[in-house]
């Protein structure tokens, strides 16, 4: 797994100026909202309150989706996925970079019928996965209402016009 950079800690304290003084002592840099940066990686530390010291958040670098799914954070995974395949959508890509994007995709979805995913997959490889992903969401159309599936038949509609 490709966990590979210290991205922030945020740790709540009783006593925030006094643990801040701390930290200006030790040579981080305050900024703003209780955030401390050091001369070389940025931002880092944040100092928020609470009625006793400890953890509230650790956010760890990944190279991909593939290390957040296989961390276990799949929701986190499938929207990084989802930002990244808008991006090939308009990129161009060649049908292996495609076809990684639905692997990745199918891999971290918790629903193949979870709109986000349907998205992401359209975006990914309109081509290649509009049949499935029309009928996916004629299905869901059909169960919502009569007003929903006319919005997901127009929308197959220009989705199968811009081919």
């Amino acid at each position: 797994m490709s966990l590979h950079s210290l991205l922030s800690v945020t740790i709540g304290v009783p006593n925030v100026p006094e643990t801040a003084a701390y930290y200006t002592d030790f040579g981080l840099t305050p900024g703003e909202d209780g955030w401390f940066s050091t001369a070389d990686a940025g931002r880092q530390l944040r100092l928020l309150p609470s009625p006793v010291r400890r953890l509230l958040e650790l956010r760890v670098g990944a190279d991909d989706a593939d290390d957040l799914a296989r961390a276990g954070d799949k929701a986190r995974a499938l929207q990084m996925i989802s930002k990244m395949s808008l991006r090939v959508y308009f990129s161009n890509p060649d049908e292996e970079t495609r076809q990684r994007m639905v692997v990745v995709l199918s891999q971290v979805t918790p629903s193949r019928d979870a709109l986000s995913f349907l998205e992401a997959l359209a975006y990914a490889d309109p081509v290649g996965q509009g049949r499935e992903i029309i009928d996916r969401l004629t299905v869901l159309a059909s169960a919502a209402g009569p007003l929903v599936l006319a919005a997901v038949l127009m929308a197959a509609a220009a989705m199968a016009g811009s081919r």
